[in-house]
């Protein structure tokens, strides 16, 4: 009897699920148990039974005879040298995490001091510290977070030895403390926080890296001397030796919604609940009943006229936390699972859709890390869809292999969408080599199955620290297809990228420049037809300065190629090549104020002439106040548009602009108020049409119209903080857009969208941890 792994994916998922709620309820002894029960002071580096208060003193005596770290090296500029600046970093395991303490020596005459207050996840500019810890010293992923001497927080994680994601938001406890020359911090992780496989033992080996920044000069100085702007990052963490502690975790988290909509005068109310059951380190649940997704944060304006959709990041909590085992990312910055699919806009175009429920387990049994998720649309008239997924991975002292599957049910597109995937993973000191391989099959009410292959692979060489060589290869069948769930540019077609990487960190003493990177890139693409898609070479270079500015230049030359998607499935066009250049330069903070600027000139087969400008300003007037305020603008000529079918526009003027207004005051610890304002317009005007045929452009009796785009969104958010992980929103948001048949001047179009009322609307939250 033939056996279909995927007809058995979706129970498979549900029996693997509960499985693993069985197995580790049977181990579970309670919150705060674990190997330190028996175990003696000492018994490893670090392995102090103690308990700490945060509070950036370090008054306990665990402290004193805590391991300490004292030899940091120069990253940024990257030239392992002894920095001027002194920083001491010890580290402690407690029953209720592990805890780390930063003594961070700074004369203001020496590197100014900046403390500037800032919203979680966007810190800029601010003396700070990092932490990173890889829980299992598998190389494989770990946890970032950063304090900076203002007290704000930064954290994320990390996969992929060097691809950071900033979506997770942990829960973690920081201090800080200011000093007549210098400032400490103390952090604590919990145990509960992360994931990590069992303990071999009393102790647990971890990967662990910490730095330091100077803000005012970005200059960093680390342990250990590896740097995340290279290749091999994750990997090379310093090993250290801790005492095991386990420590259990079961949280409720409540919430009730009131959303008002002030066009209509409706009103919504909602309540529901996330739960999060952790009974042992290797094994977590988390679980959202009626779940509020909805964004308290907006995301940014975006008119999009190419044939691919727009990446936008995810912020709802259940899939941010403890995400890390699922992301499967291509050289492409593809994604297998793009969570914001799920909760998306419905199949029958009617809105967006609401979720029943959402369960997540992730854990390690039998030398295998596991991930199981599931999620369930709200389902009336047979519209919401089903979605599970499955991961599994053996790691092993060679090389780690893995498998992701995810299947997802359609009903009002009678569609059902699987996808298998195998990876792997392999390095050394000097190559690293991850590769992915997949298979989809798509079946859709009649007609017969679409089942397709593909893969991609990357190869990084790095010989020494100034030289780093990497060749990236993706190859998509015709019918591969992953897209119900993931982020997929598109199929059919094979991708050969490489790049080269020379550095230099040391300078003579006086020199200007404290770092210099120099690089050379080819792209080359085709699809099964044999068609030159995409061929491209670049050479670039980013020079950092001694003050703590930096520049990028880009040259970079476009052969003539064919473009397959720009028709919409309504045949090739071959595109002309062109040249262009990029340069950026990025200021030192100089008093209150810190510019940036960035220009682009191009020329090709979509626009003869692109010339393309942003400039902005961060603005400090004070440690709680910050705005930022940027304006860009492109400009370009004979610039070339798909209308509809074979129908295209070749508009002579084609102008773009966009303003962004961005500002955070904090009032004390506990009162945030965000604003965040975005206008874009754009115009496009004496337009001449063009008929695509034999993969040429031919002039056309159809008429083409001018049009005009106006967008506009506002948002004002005030966020009062409970405690660590309870808070209360109140949030205004507007906006709208705006598209019109006709001539019009950029700057009319800009500014008019403030009128825009498509939206306008208040929120208030209230979720609270028990």
């Amino acid at each position: 009897m033939k056996i279909s792994l995927d007809r058995i994916l979706p129970r498979l998922t549900r029996r693997l699920a509960l499985l693993a709620l069985l197995c580790p309820a049977a181990a579970y002894s309670g919150a705060g148990s674990g190997a330190d029960s028996s175990a003696g002071s000492g018994a490893a580096s670090g392995a102090l039974k103690a308990s700490i208060k945060v509070d950036g003193l370090a008054s306990e005596s665990a402290w004193q005879q805590a391991p300490q770290i004292s030899e940091l090296r120069l990253t940024q500029p990257d030239s392992g040298a002894e920095p001027d600046f002194k920083t001491t970093v010890r580290y402690l395991s407690t029953p209720e995490g592990i805890a780390f303490f930063f003594n961070c020596e700074q004369r203001a005459e020496q590197h100014p001091r900046r403390a500037a207050r800032q919203a979680r996840d966007n810190i800029r500019g601010s003396d700070r510290v990092n932490v990173m810890l890889d829980f299992d010293a598998a190389g494989q992923s770990g946890y970032n977070v950063t304090v900076s001497r203002s007290n704000s927080i930064e954290d994320g994680t990390l996969s992929n030895e060097n691809l950071f994601n900033p979506d997770w938001d942990g829960f973690w406890l920081h201090a800080v403390r200011e000093r007549e020359n210098g400032w400490d911090a103390e952090l604590l992780i919990p145990w509960s926080s992360a994931l990590m496989r069992d303990a071999n033992g009393e102790t647990r080996q971890m990967g662990l890296y910490v730095d330091r920044v100077i803000g005012a000069t970005e200059t960093r100085a680390a342990f250990p001397a590896v740097s995340f702007r290279k290749p091999v990052f994750l990997s090379g963490f310093a090993k250290i030796e801790v005492q095991a502690h386990s420590q259990g975790l079961l949280r409720l988290y409540p919430y009730a919604t009131v959303s008002g909509n002030l066009i209509n005068g409706d009103l919504e109310y909602r309540t529901g609940a996330d739960i999060a059951w952790k009974p042992s380190s290797d094994f977590q649940l988390t679980a959202a009943i009626n779940p509020d997704f909805g964004q308290v944060e907006a995301d940014d304006l975006v008119v999009n006229f190419d044939a691919v959709e727009v990446f936008f990041s995810d912020k709802r909590p259940f899939f941010t936390e403890n995400q890390a085992a699922f992301v499967r990312q291509s050289p492409e910055e593809e994604q297998l699972i793009y969570t914001r699919r799920v909760g998306g806009a419905r199949d029958d175009g009617r809105g967006v859709s609401d979720i029943n429920a959402a369960v997540k387990i992730s854990g390690s049994a039998l030398g295998f890390d596991y991930g199981v998720f599931g999620v369930q649309e709200r389902d009336p008239d047979s519209i919401g869809r089903s979605v599970s997924a499955l991961r599994l991975k053996f790691p092993n002292q060679w090389f780690d292999i893995g498998y992701l599957g995810t299947y997802v049910e359609r009903p009002f597109l009678n569609r059902i969408a699987i996808l298998h995937s195998t990876d792997v993973e392999w390095n050394n000191d000097i190559l690293r080599f991850s590769g992915t391989l997949l298979q989809s099959d798509v079946r859709e009410g009649a007609q017969a199955d679409q089942k397709g292959v593909g893969g991609f692979a990357t190869l990084s060489y790095k010989p020494t620290e100034e030289f780093i060589a990497r060749g990236d290869w993706t190859r998509y069948g015709s019918e591969l297809d992953f897209n119900d769930l993931g982020f997929q540019r598109r199929n059919n077609w094979s991708l050969f990228e490489t790049s080269l990487r020379w550095f230099k960190n040391q300078f003579e003493p006086g020199s200007m420049l404290r770092s210099r990177m120099f690089g050379f890139d080819v792209d080359v693409s085709e699809n099964s037809a044999g068609q030159n898609l995409a061929e491209s070479y670049e050479l670039k270079s980013e020079l950092g300065f001694t003050d703590g500015s930096s520049s990028f230049l880009e040259l970079s030359h476009f052969p003539t190629q064919i473009d397959d998607l720009i028709s919409r499935g309504n045949g090739s066009l071959q595109v002309q090549g062109g040249t262009g250049f990029f340069v950026n330069y990025n200021s030192a903070r100089r008093g209150a104020w810190q510019p940036y600027a960035e220009i682009y000139l191009g020329s090709s087969g979509y626009a003869k002439r692109d010339v393309y400008m942003e400039t902005g300003i961060n603005y400090y007037p004070s440690d709680n106040l910050n705005l930022s305020l940027s304006l860009s603008n492109s400009n370009l000529h004979d610039r070339l548009l798909w209308r509809s079918d074979t129908l295209f526009g070749r508009f002579k003027r084609s102008k773009n602009t966009q303003i962004d207004l961005q500002g955070e005051y904090f009032l004390g610890n506990a009162h945030e108020i965000r604003l965040k304002a975005q206008w874009l317009g754009v115009v496009a005007s004496d337009a001449k049409a063009l008929s695509l045929a034999q993969q040429r452009l031919l002039a056309s009796a159809t008429s083409v119209q001018d049009f005009a785009i106006a967008n506009f969104g506002f948002q004002l958010r005030y966020r009062y903080k409970i405690s660590q992980e309870s808070d209360f929103f109140a949030v205004y948001s507007r906006g709208g857009d705006q598209f019109e048949r006709e001539r019009r001047s950029a700057e009319s179009v800009l500014f008019e969208a403030t009128e825009l009322q498509d939206s306008d609307q208040f929120l208030v939250k209230l979720r609270y941890a028990f």
